[in-house]
């Protein structure tokens, strides 16, 4: 790095930034970039307002622009075909003007591959982590989702970024698989918060209580209908008790309504508020859709609530079909119980079985602090992104612009 002994400058540019309510992904970021101090780092997104990063430059297709393609499928695809449309001039100013060492982007549909051409404007190295493909994510919008001639374009486009990038993360080794004989980079599990071990590992005296289970993630889509299953079908049980934390959902008005009077809707907390919940928690869930129009977002998306979760020492229900990322970890890491059967009563019979027996309640929770400690250490994590971004600055290998 020039033979500075300074901390490398790392320009973010895409949709998923560091920040504390938006989201696991941009929890991570916010893990990596902002908690720790390894790093000099700027944003530069259409969502750079509500970032953690202090250095923000904001994109914008304009107010009007911007209020119209949110209702709009075919404006929003047009951003898609192309991103960025009438911002890379100004980017690049404020790219220039900062200085970066290197370039890092989350794969997206709208600012991936203005990040790559403008470090290869700059000469610097271009790092990519492919956290979700977005391209077939059904939890947004049906106004924001591809059409499908685009949505080809948009696998094209990961792919030609995954061959091109300087270097290339993966959050599992299911989206790696995904890109087949041109797979390449490192696998990097999103970051999870900092756990006192010793508090985790205390727990209540087992008696006739409820046994609590906790959910804390999307409650869109595929996701919401099946936590939003299970919630009725718990809801007046003896037994089991569920409590949902989600930043939101798209349930009807009255289902909130209703399971926020029981307590168990409890909406958006911060994670350092959900600390508590997960301290008095007897199980975690974790979930993943069914669908044939999820199958793909499945086998490649790996949840975050895996890394907040492990820490704790709890058992992890995990109720997911049998292609998905997350039960190829369970069967790697013996850390959950897996659930791959889609109907609702087959998972409230499986907590039943678990937490009615102590000697399988205990093993599942000691394989969960496991992984919390090998698979999923947040050391181990943030070390491997630090080199890797580190050994590429070093090198300096840059390209011609495409």
């Amino acid at each position: 790095m020039n033979g500075h002994a300074r901390r490398p400058r790392v320009l973010i540019v895409g949709s998923v930034v560091p920040a504390l309510d938006r989201g696991g992904g941009c929890l991570a970021l916010h893990r990596h970039f902002c908690d720790r101090n390894d790093f000099e780092v700027a944003v530069a997104s259409r969502f750079a307002k509500g970032s953690t990063c202090p250095t923000r430059f904001e994109l914008s297709y304009g107010r009007v622009l911007e209020r119209i393609r949110g209702s709009s499928r075919m404006l929003e695809n047009l951003s898609y075909r192309f991103p960025l449309f009438g911002q890379t001039q100004s980017l690049e100013r404020f790219a220039r003007a900062w200085s970066p060492d290197i370039v890092f982007n989350v794969a997206d549909d709208t600012h991936s591959m203005s990040a790559y051409r403008l470090a290869r404007t700059l000469s610097v190295p271009f790092a990519i982590h492919f956290q979700d493909l977005f391209a077939h994510s059904t939890f947004i919008p049906e106004s924001q989702r591809p059409f499908t001639r685009m949505l080809s374009v948009l696998e094209d486009r990961y792919s030609f970024l995954q061959k091109n990038a300087d270097e290339v993360f993966h959050t599992c080794a299911g989206m790696k698989a995904w890109f087949k004989e041109d797979a390449r980079g490192e696998i990097l599990y999103a970051i999870g918060g900092e756990c006192s071990y010793k508090s985790a590992r205390e727990r209540r005296a087992w008696d006739s209580r409820k046994s609590k289970l906790v959910y804390a993630g999307n409650c869109y889509g595929s996701y919401g209908k099946m936590v939003l299953e299970l919630a009725r079908l718990l809801d007046g049980d003896p037994s089991i008790s569920l409590e949902v934390f989600a930043m939101g959902n798209d349930w009807a008005a009255e289902d909130v309504e209703y399971f926020t009077e029981r307590g168990v809707y409890l909406g958006y907390w911060p994670f350092e508020r959900l600390r508590e919940k997960f301290l008095s928690a007897d199980g975690f869930l974790i979930t993943m859709g069914f669908g044939e129009a999820d199958r793909i977002f499945v086998q490649t998306s790996f949840p975050t609530k895996w890394c907040d979760y492990a820490p704790y020492g709890k058992p992890i229900f995990v109720w997911a079909p049998e292609y998905s990322s997350s039960a190829r970890f369970v069967s790697e890491t013996l850390a959950g119980e897996l659930i791959s059967e889609s109907s609702a009563p087959s998972v409230i019979e499986a907590m039943a079985r678990v937490f009615e027996d102590s000697e399988k309640r205990t093993k599942l929770g000691s394989a969960a602090m496991y992984i919390a400690n090998h698979e999923l250490s947040g050391q181990r994590l943030h070390e491997l992104l630090r080199s890797r971004l580190i050994s590429a600055v070093s090198r300096q290998r840059p390209s011609s612009v495409n």
